[in-house]
């Protein structure tokens, strides 16, 4: 299985509140099904750091910057699917939607994206 990760930190003029809003906000949400749905897309997972004393103490410990606001994983069966997305013009159309909507909240210079190989 392969995997983008995609680890995003919010703009520094867009507070927790609005991140959280545009991370459960319809439109991110239907971006991410018609993207589940339409573009050889085994599963999407979307997690949210959580703003709590333990993670405060797990940064402390290693004197680490801030953690990511939120991490995307999208994950393919094989690399072919993967890499038939590049001819998908759906998808095409769908990556424009994320990317505009995402340069709205995520600072795109702190985030970071790559593609991993999944081993169980």
């Amino acid at each position: 299985m392969i995997r983008l990760i995609h680890c995003m930190k919010r703009k520094d003029d867009v507070s927790v509140e609005d991140f959280r809003k545009f991370w459960d906000s319809p439109e991110l949400i239907a971006l991410m099904d018609a993207m589940l749905d339409k573009v050889f897309v085994a599963d999407i997972k979307r997690n949210l750091t959580l703003d709590i004393k333990a993670n405060h103490v797990l940064q402390a410990e290693r004197q680490s910057k801030q953690p990511f606001d939120g991490i995307v994983e999208i994950l393919w069966q094989s690399g072919a699917d993967m890499a038939a997305i590049e001819q998908d013009s759906q998808f095409n159309e769908l990556y424009a939607r994320m990317e505009e909507l995402q340069s709205k909240y995520i600072d795109f210079s702190e985030s970071r994206r790559f593609i991993t190989e999944y081993s169980p």
